[in-house]
């Protein structure tokens, strides 16, 4: 029974995923079946979902003081699922952009779900490695949907919206499998946030800002520079993703070698990963610069979730992982704007600019990480020694 249970939790990582990016090779034949849509329009699909997700996100954390994370993440699944399919029986725009706006709803209140329960039912090494499978299993979903997606929307660009009946397979799952966590009625639960919840919230909405210049860039950016061919974005976001799959498989493997110097480590790669994608001018260098970012994403991001469930006590555990949550999501929106605003600030709108200043901050915040880390690891070593 705790195999199906790491099963249904893991699965619900699969759809979390797919909430944005998951109908992006269906973008081309969406905007050939509206050709009068603006292209900001088109790319709403995408966009559009994480704004509610933020929403939701926050309010799932109030839901699971009312009811049990059980009911709120079928609640969820449900509206998701309406949200996800919905598009397959509408013929306008408008109507498409309204059922992208309830699969974020529904998909803002199934992610910090998905992360709680993994803190609710799983301690210590076993929690670090389902974390990390959890990563895995959402990386492992967008390789898998981009591929379901590219084909089944080439037949008509409504089929791509199936992908979202994976979600089914999720409900069923977590309907038998995952023990209902019954709530205190009728008392009064005070849920103090720790203070360290809000500097992380920080933390994962900037590292997510950094981490989405890749997709929302690495396209344009071989265009402009002639790296490879049509085809060669595709297998450059697939690259990106991979890596990002593989950290996620062997992420307690390399927490219990680097310790409380992983996400320091993580910074490291990701700071390589742009410096080399700053010089890269041939396929080769792209892919390995995409792989180290994407891979280093997925030692970052699942550690930050497994560091607030641990200062965050069983009251306070859903709510503080909901604001995480949503500062991913809001780095994510973010992104493009910000990197798009100091370009503008200073004189240079260049995607290949936009890398070098990522790698300017990385490299500042991976001093700042170390110094932070050398600091509490020698106060550590002299309280212990003087124990």
């Amino acid at each position: 029974m705790k195999k199906l249970l790491k099963v249904s939790v893991l699965s619900i990582s699969m759809i979390t995923v797919m909430a944005g990016a998951a109908v992006s090779p269906a973008l081309g034949n969406i905007n050939n079946a509206f050709p009068s849509a603006s292209a900001n329009l088109i790319k709403m699909i995408l966009t559009l979902p994480a704004i509610f997700i933020i929403a939701f996100s926050l309010l799932s954390g109030k839901l699971t003081s009312l009811l049990s994370k059980k009911q709120v993440l079928i609640i969820g699944i449900l509206i998701y699922i309406i949200g996800g399919v919905g598009p397959v029986f509408v013929s306008s725009l408008t109507h498409v952009l309204v059922f992208r706006a309830i699969l974020g709803m529904g998909c803002g209140l199934i992610m910090p779900i998905s992360q709680s329960l993994i803190a609710d039912f799983f301690i210590g090494d076993e929690r670090t490695e389902m974390i990390g499978y959890s990563s895995a299993a959402s990386n492992l979903m967008g390789i898998i949907s981009s591929v379901v997606v590219g084909t089944l929307s080439s037949i008509r660009w409504k089929y791509g919206f199936y992908i979202y009946l994976v979600a089914l397979i999720v409900l069923v799952l977590n309907v038998i499998a995952l023990p209902k966590q019954k709530n205190k009625v009728g008392s009064k639960v005070k849920s103090n946030l720790n203070k360290e919840v809000y500097f992380l919230s920080a933390y994962m909405c900037l590292i997510t800002i950094a981490f989405y210049a890749v997709p929302t860039n690495i396209s344009l950016f071989m265009r402009k520079e002639h790296i490879g061919n049509s085809s060669s974005a595709g297998l450059a976001i697939a690259v990106f993703t991979f890596g990002g799959f593989i950290s996620g498989i062997i992420l307690s493997n390399i927490k219990k070698k680097l310790k409380e110097f992983t996400i320091s480590a993580g910074i490291g790669m990701m700071f390589l990963g742009y410096i080399v994608l700053l010089y890269s001018h041939n396929i080769s260098n792209l892919l390995i610069s995409v792989a180290l970012v994407g891979f280093a994403f997925s030692m970052i991001y699942p550690l930050i979730f497994l560091i607030t469930s641990s200062i965050s006590d069983k009251n306070s555990n859903s709510k503080a992982i909901s604001i995480v949550s949503s500062s991913m999501f809001l780095g994510q929106f973010l992104s493009a704007i910000v990197l798009q605003c100091i370009g503008s600030i200073l004189s240079n709108n260049s995607i290949r600019f936009n890398f070098k200043i990522l790698s300017v901050c990385l490299g500042v915040a991976l001093v700042i990480s170390l110094i932070f880390q050398f600091r509490l690891k020698v106060n550590s070593d002299i309280f212990s020694k003087s124990a």
